[in-house]
């Protein structure tokens, strides 16, 4: 699944240096596609993990 993410994130960048590789509906459902699969992702990392460490990559408040 990591690599599925590593490469739509590749054909993204590539669809948006070349406008005619992609078109907007095309560019539409990979971004929509590599959003799907951070979801899950992250969601089999915490189910992985028992649920320790699913505020890995949210800021914590330093303030307090």
């Amino acid at each position: 699944m990591k690599r599925e993410i590593k490469l739509l994130k590749k054909c993204i960048k590539k669809g948006e240096q070349t406008p005619f590789l992609y078109n907007e509906e095309e560019t539409l459902r990979l971004k929509n596609k590599l959003k799907q699969l951070q979801e899950w992702w992250d969601s089999a990392r915490v189910a992985q993990n028992n649920g320790f460490g699913q505020y890995i990559d949210q800021p914590t408040d330093q303030s307090e």
